[in-house]
Parts: C-alpha cells; sequence; structure tokens
C-alpha cells in the first residue's frame, strides 16, 4: 500500500508541479540544476564542486548540493522527471523503513503495525518526498542515524560509519538541522542512565564539535551571543516571509519568545487560517495526531515518565522541542511549516507507541518460545 502510495504522489506532485505551479516547483527546479552538473562533468569541468561561481546559490553544501543528489538520479533513470521524483521518493522511503526497523528492535512487543502504517500513509511524509527535494535527503540521513545508533550492532565499525554517513547526508543539506540531531544525540547520554564518561559520549562530544563548527560556518554567524542569533532569525524570517500563507506578527519573534514558535510549529494551520487546499490537508493532519495522542494519551504520558531510563525517547523529546522551537522562529509561511515540520513526525509517533503494548503479538512470541524449549527437550 506504501509503495503505490508513493507511486500515485509522484504523479500528483508531478501535475501539481507542471499544471498548477508552471514548472516552478523545487523538484523540477534540483531537477535541471542536475542536467547543468551533468554536463559540466561530461566536460571534465571540476569547478562545479570548487568554485562558488557554478554553485546554486553563496554555499558549497544546502541547495547547491541537491543539484549532486540531482545528477545521480539522473544519471541512473535518465531526463525524466517521473522517473528521478520516483527514485528521490524512494530514498526518502528507505529512511523511513529504517526509522520503522529501529523502532521495531528496540520495542519488539509494540504495536509497530498501527506506527508503521501511520508513518507510511500520512499524507504530508509522501508528498513533500514525492520530488527531488531536501526532504527525502533528510529523511535518509536520519534513518540511517537512528538505525545505525540505537540499536545493537555486532560489528561496532559499521554501526559508526552509518551513524557518521548518516549525519554527513543531513549535513550536506540542512547544516543546521546537524546541531539539533547531535544536541539531540548527546543530552540523552549525559542525563540519562549509565556511565557520562565512557569513549561513546567522548566521540559523540567531538562530533557535536565539528557539528557545531559546521553549522556556525553554513549560518555565517560570527559569534554565539543572543544577539547574533536573534539577528539572523530576523534575516530569516525576511527571507520566509513570501506567499499568501505568511504569519502576520508585528514583530519578529525573540529567542524569549520560544513558547510561541512551538505553538506556531506545532499547531498551526488552525482550522480558521486555512485558505488553500494545501492548508486544509495540513489542518487537518496535525489534528489527527492530537487525536492520536488523545486517544492513546495513557501510553503517551508513560513514555514521558520513561525518558530517563530510555535513550531513544529522551532523544525524540528533546529533538521534538529544539527543532520545533527553532523552526518556529525561522519559518513564518504556513506552507513552509506543513512543509519542514515532516521531521517531527517519526519522534512524536513514537512518542505516542512505544509503550503501547500489543498483547496478541507477546502471547505469539511466548507460544513459540514454549514450542522451541518444548523441541529442545525433546531433542
Amino acid at each position: 500500500m506504501a509503495v503505490s502510495i508513493r507511486i500515485a504522489g509522484v504523479l500528483i506532485y508531478h501535475f501539481v508541479a507542471f499544471e498548477i505551479y508552471g514548472g516552478s516547483a523545487d523538484g523540477v527546479v534540483y531537477f535541471r540544476h542536475g542536467i547543468r552538473v551533468l554536463d559540466l562533468f561530461n566536460e571534465v569541468n571540476f569547478d562545479i564542486f570548487f568554485n562558488p561561481l557554478y554553485y546554486r546559490g553563496t554555499s558549497f553544501l544546502g541547495t547547491n548540493f541537491m543539484s549532486y543528489y540531482a545528477a545521480i538520479f539522473i544519471t541512473l533513470c535518465g531526463e525524466s522527471f517521473r522517473g528521478t521524483f520516483l527514485l528521490a521518493n524512494f530514498v526518502g522511503f528507505t529512511g523511513l523503513l529504517l526509522i520503522i526497523k529501529t523502532f521495531m528492535i528496540r520495542y519488539p512487543s509494540m504495536q509497530w503495525k498501527k506506527l508503521s502504517v501511520t508513518l507510511l500513509v500520512l499524507p504530508s511524509l509522501w508528498f513533500w518526498a514525492a520530488s527531488i527535494s531536501k526532504e527525502i535527503v533528510v529523511l535518509l540521513g536520519l534513518g540511517l542515524v537512528i538505525y545505525n545508533f540505537f540499536t545493537k550492532s555486532q560489528n561496532r565499525f559499521a554501526s559508526i560509519l552509518g551513524t557518521a554517513a548518516g549525519l554527513a547526508i543531513i549535513t550536506s543539506v540542512r547544516p543546521q538541522i546537524l546541531l539539533v540531531v547531535l544536541v539531540a544525540m548527546i543530552l540523552p547520554e549525559l542525563l540519562g542512565k549509565g556511565r557520562i564518561l565512557s569513549l561513546r559520549n567522548m566521540a559523540i562530544l567531538i562530533l557535536a564539535i565539528v557539528g557545531f563548527s559546521i553549522s556556525m560556518s553554513f549560518l555565517g554567524l560570527q559569534s554565539t551571543s543572543v544577539e547574533a542569533f536573534e539577528d539572523k532569525l530576523i534575516e530569516d524570517r525576511r527571507y520566509n516571509a513570501y506567499g499568501g500563507s505568511v504569519i502576520a506578527e508585528e514583530e519578529p519573534l525573540t529567542l524569549s519568545q520560544a513558547h510561541i514558535a512551538l505553538i506556531n510549529f506545532l499547531f498551526r494551520p488552525f482550522p480558521w487560517e486555512v485558505s488553500s487546499f494545501t492548508n486544509l490537508i495540513s489542518a487537518v493532519e496535525i489534528l489527527f495526531i492530537y487525536y492520536l495522542i488523545y486517544t492513546n494519551f495513557s501510553a503517551f504520558k508513560k513514555s514521558l515518565l520513561n525518558i530517563r531510563k530510555d535513550k531513544l525517547l529522551m532523544m525524540s523529546l528533546v529533538f521534538i522541542i529544539l527543532y520545533s522551537v527553532a523552526g518556529g522562529l525561522t519559518a513564518v509561511n504556513l506552507g513552509l511549516i506543513a512543509r519542514v515540520r515532516i521531521f517531527v513526525y517519526p519522534f512524536l509517533f513514537i512518542l505516542i507507541y512505544s509503550q503501547q503494548k500489543d498483547y496478541r503479538l507477546l502471547a505469539r512470541i511466548k507460544a513459540i518460545s514454549q514450542r522451541k524449549e518444548k523441541e529442545s527437550i525433546i531433542g
């Protein structure tokens, strides 16, 4: 069903991109820049990697890097919009499957089928990932990080390599998210139960310092002062203030108003703010998620009470709060909020479902265990 939805999603996105937006959608723009990259590469012109004059934008990372991913997709699929969009969609789909697999391993007795269905059919998680986009790249990166960092593997080197690859993939298109991910990884190690001064924690701390430096460089911040951050927030808000769904506010939000940013990011658009079909889908979707929290409140509450005991739950909560505050302070467009909010959904759903036991599954596991025990005795 999820595969069919993603194929349909590509066809819908293709129609919206060309028939409604006239070919100006992000996926189409990335595709065309990918062709340009391939043309220069075929001419043995490697300035596309080293000369800022060839970058799409002012930085090597971020938007410019999407051209390289687009070039890879075009190499594999040919110059086909639908083909490259479908391949890109399944890159994001792979990230979601890795996240689900991690949850299944960490919580084998939970109702993971409910979580899987919710994650794989949620409109935002297939529509915004239905083309060549930063969303599909970040979803893959998050999947690699969560799977390799939170599942025990016999090959520790492979886990470290997988985690590093996921962080690098996230950094390539959204360096600012790297900082949020690293903080969300570090805090559970420092605040959770267990040794604080371990080799693993030291390695994470080093990664955090490197990631912080990369993020600062990408954001163009020369200092870590509150004033510097707030000036950057105002600049980003002005850059994002476009279209007909801009949130009207008299003054830009500051760090002291993080609670308002949190509400903007996690609850809007409100039903009375709906002004387009996209807004309507987003409003219904966010109401549906809070309906799930309401109907599964006891399990959700148990997840919050267990965050000190469970590092994945703590990471989920930290990521939701930090990312939502950052997004709410910079995203002033309701359409943009709906798009960048998709990364918090997997973490919200694990808080909803992780402590909800599937008793039929537990009974089946017990029956299999008893059968194996009898077979071993007979043997």
